[in-house]
C-alpha cells in the first residue's frame, strides 16, 4: 500500500496546481487522496490501486451496501468501513468482514506559559466518510496535558479545546497521519513574546455607547477567527479594556514539517457574564487583525428592564406546569437578547426583560398534549399576559408487510428536524409509539418537518424501513406506500481481525444503503459468540428488494 505521507503529498500538489504553479492535467487526476472509502465524498469511492477518490457508477445499484464496523473500545481494533455488492457475493450467508487494527495516538499539550501541560479535550476528525458524516473521537487530555487513544489508520484533523478558556484559546492541527513516527505537535507559542510575528495577543475596549463613554460591568468577550477557532474568554477591566489570546492552525507539510497559519479576521462576541445579567449579546463580524489593537466596541442604548409575567396554558385554558419558555428579541441595544425559563408547578411564569419586541416560544414536555407554539409580544411596560399553546397534530398510519398484512409491535419513530419551512428553531425531539395488533399507530406531534422510521421487533423477522419525510401542519395520515415494509432477507457471516486474524465478538455492524445525497441505516446487529468460544458470527436482516432490482 502507498504510504499515507505520499497520499497527503498528492493533496498538497493538487492545491499548488490550483494556485497556478503550472502542473499538468495528469497531476490533477483526483481532487482528493484516500486510504479507504471513509476518506471520499458520498458520490466517490477509493481506488485502492491509486489511493485516490474516483467517481462512482451512479445511480448506485440497490444491491450495493456500505457497512460500518465498530469494535469494542480498547480491544486494539478500530472503526472500519467496507462496501459490498450483494449481487456479486457467491453466498450471502458466508460473508467475512475484517476490522482493521487500531494505532496508538499519544501526545501532550504544552505551553511555555505554564508548568507541565494543559488539560482539555482533543477532538480527532476524519471526514468526509462514505455517507457524508464525520468520524469523530473526543479524547480526554488530563491535568498534565497527556492524552492516549486508539484510532484507525488515516489522515486526521485535530482540534484542542482547553478546559481553561480564560487562559488559552483553541489550537488545531490539520492533515496528521496515523500511524505516525512521532506525536502530533499541538504545543502553544509563548503569548507574551514580543518577537512573535504576528502577535498572539490582541486588545480592545467595550463601552456603553458613543454618547455615554462608560465601561460595562458583568460582560465577557471572546472571538471566533476566520479559521473557525475560538479565542480565550476574558472579562474587561474596570475601564472596559480587555485582552484576547488568539488561536491558530497548524498543518503538516509534505516533508513532515509543520507550518503555522494565523487568523486574518475575527468575529467579536460581547455577551452577559451570566443569565442574570439583562444585557444584549453584541456580535461584530469580520474585524480585521491588523496590529494588536481592535478598537472600541459599544453595547448600545439598552432600554429599561420591566417584568413580564403570566400563565402558560393549553388550548382549553389549562395551565401547563414546568413548560419551557424562550424569549428572543433582535434589536436590544446593538445586539440581541434571549432568556429561557420554566413555568412553575401551577403554570405561572415571571421574568425581567429589557423593553422591546419579543418572540415568545413555549416548548411543553414531550408527553404533554399541547404543542410547541409562539407569538409576538410588544413589551413597552410591565406586562401580565397568558401564553396559549395549540394542540398537537396526530400523525397516523398503518404498518403492513410487503403483502399488505398489518404488522404489530413495530416502533414508529418520528424525529422532528425543523419547522415546516425548514428553519432550525432549536427544538429537535423524537416521538415514538408501537403499532397495535392491526398495525395502526397514532402519534401526537408538534408542527414541523419529520423523519419517520419504522423498526419492527426482532421476533417479527422484518427489516426496518427507509426514512420517510413528512411535513406536519395538521393531522397527517401517512400513505400506505410509506408504511409498507419491504420483504426481508438475511445476510450473515463472521467478523475477523485484520488479515483474517482471530474472530471478533461485540463488534457493532451498521448496514447502510446510500445514494449521492443520503445514507440510510437499513440494518444493525452485533457480532456474537457461543458460550465458551467467540465465533465472530453475525446475522442481520435487511430489505430483500436490494437483491431483486
Amino acid at each position: 500500500m502507498k504510504s499515507i505521507k505520499n497520499i497527503y503529498l498528492l493533496l498538497i500538489l493538487g492545491i499548488l496546481c490550483l494556485a497556478g504553479s503550472g502542473c499538468s492535467d495528469a497531476s490533477l487526476s483526483s481532487s482528493k487522496p484516500c486510504v479507504d472509502n471513509l476518506d471520499c465524498p458520498l458520490d466517490k469511492e477509493c481506488d485502492l490501486d491509486t489511493f485516490q477518490c474516483v467517481d462512482k457508477d451512479l445511480p448506485k445499484p440497490l444491491s450495493v451496501i456500505d457497512l460500518e464496523l465498530t469494535p469494542v473500545k480498547g480491544s486494539g481494533n478500530s472503526t472500519t468501513q467496507s462496501t459490498i455488492d450483494l449481487e456479486q457475493v457467491d453466498n450471502t450467508n458466508e460473508i467475512n468482514l475484517e476490522v482493521v487494527s487500531a494505532e496508538l495516538l499519544v501526545g501532550q499539550i504544552t505551553s511555555p506559559d505554564v508548568m507541565g501541560g494543559i488539560p482539555g479535550t482533543l477532538v480527532a476528525t476524519r471526514s468526509p466518510d462514505f455517507d457524508n458524516r464525520k468520524l469523530t473521537w473526543n479524547i480526554s487530555v488530563n491535568e498534565s496535558g497527556d492524552f492516549e487513544t486508539e484510532l484507525s489508520p488515516g489522515v486526521y484533523d485535530l482540534l484542542f479545546k482547553p478546559s481553561n478558556r480564560e487562559g488559552f484559546p483553541q489550537i488545531s492541527l490539520t492533515g496528521f497521519e496515523i500511524p505516525a513516527e512521532q506525536s502530533p505537535d499541538l504545543s502553544y507559542h509563548k503569548f507574551d513574546n514580543p518577537e512573535q510575528d504576528p502577535p498572539l495577543v490582541i486588545s480592545g475596549r467595550v463601552l456603553e455607547k458613543q454618547t455615554h463613554l462608560e465601561p460595562v460591568a458583568n460582560i465577557k468577550v471572546e472571538g471566533i477567527t476566520n479559521q473557525g477557532l475560538r479565542t480565550s474568554i476574558t472579562e474587561p477591566d474596570a475601564q472596559g479594556y480587555f485582552e484576547l489570546r488568539l488561536p491558530f492552525s497548524r498543518y503538516v507539510e509534505p516533508d513532515g514539517d509543520y507550518q503555522d497559519v494565523y487568523p486574518e479576521t475575527i468575529d467579536i462576541t460581547i455577551r452577559p457574564s451570566n443569565s442574570e445579567v439583562r444585557l444584549p449579546t453584541v456580535t461584530v463580524p469580520g474585524v480585521e487583525l491588523i496590529g494588536t489593537e481592535l478598537g472600541t466596541f459599544y453595547i448600545g442604548d439598552v432600554p429599561d428592564t420591566v417584568v413580564f409575567s403570566g400563565v402558560i396554558v393549553d388550548k382549553r385554558g389549562r395551565p401547563l406546569p414546568e413548560c419551557q419558555l424562550r424569549f428572543t428579541a433582535d434589536n436590544i441595544g446593538n445586539g440581541t437578547f434571549s432568556d429561557q425559563i420554566e413555568s412553575d408547578s401551577t403554570g405561572n411564569f415571571m421574568t425581567p426583560l429589557p423593553m422591546g419586541t419579543y418572540t415568545v416560544m413555549g416548548v411543553p414536555d414531550l408527553l404533554c398534549e399541547a404543542a410547541i407554539g409562539s407569538e409576538i409580544v410588544e413589551l413597552t411596560a410591565a406586562l401580565t399576559k397568558n401564553i396559549q399553546l395549540p394542540d398537537r397534530a396526530i400523525l397516523s398510519g398503518t404498518v403492513t408487510d410487503d403483502e399488505r398484512i398489518p404488522v404489530k409491535d413495530v416502533i414508529v419513530e418520528a424525529k422532528r428536524l425543523s419547522t415546516v419551512s425548514g428553519v432550525d428553531d432549536g427544538v429537535v425531539r423524537t416521538f415514538e409509539v408501537i403499532t397495535e395488533a392491526d398495525g395502526h399507530f397514532e402519534i401526537p406531534v408538534d408542527m414541523g418537518r419529520y423523519r419517520i422510521t419504522m423498526i419492527p421487533s426482532a421476533e417479527g423477522g422484518l427489516p426496518r424501513s427507509l426514512p420517510t419525510v413528512a411535513y406536519v401542519l395538521e393531522d397527517y395520515v401517512m400513505d400506505s406506500s410509506a408504511t409498507r415494509l419491504a420483504p426481508p432477507t438475511v445476510i450473515q457471516g463472521h467478523v475477523f481481525g485484520q488479515n483474517g486474524a482471530m474472530p471478533l465478538c461485540g463488534v457493532t455492524i451498521d448496514v447502510f444503503h446510500s445514494d449521492e445525497n443520503n445514507a440510510y441505516l437499513i440494518g444493525q446487529t452485533i457480532s456474537g459468540s457461543v458460550v465458551e468460544e467467540c465465533s465472530g458470527s453475525f446475522a442481520v436482516i435487511i430489505p430483500g428488494n436490494l437483491l431483486s432490482q
